[in-house]
């Protein structure tokens, strides 16, 4: 889902974090966590996005900016509610440790 995905995109070589803001009707863990077909999340710099907005409107695509990155957490709020406040890499551990956890001999 989305969450996952801005999750990931904070685990690089740096752990860098970001601040989301979501804007829509619909219930907050069908947004974060639902496997809608047809996203994509594209992190540039401030710079670019008005390029990047202006194409896609040519296109006839959806697009908006939803946050920026930096600093720490993973912070996202949805319908101006705070959902997520999480350091990177606490939540980089739990993603990067959660299988072979799984596998660990008792």
């Amino acid at each position: 889902g989305l969450v996952t995905c801005l999750a990931e995109c904070c685990f690089g070589k740096d752990k860098i974090g970001c601040e989301i803001e979501l804007e829509d009707p619909i219930r907050t863990d069908a947004l974060l966590f639902g496997e809608t077909q047809s996203r994509i999340v594209i992190s540039t710099r401030k710079a670019e996005s008005e390029k990047i907005l202006r194409l896609a409107q040519k296109k006839k695509v959806r697009a908006m900016v939803i946050g920026k990155t930096g600093g720490t957490h993973i912070l996202i709020s949805h319908n101006g509610q705070p959902v997520i406040d999480v350091p990177v890499l606490q939540a980089h551990r739990a993603w990067k440790d959660a299988i072979p956890q799984q596998f660990r001999v008792k």
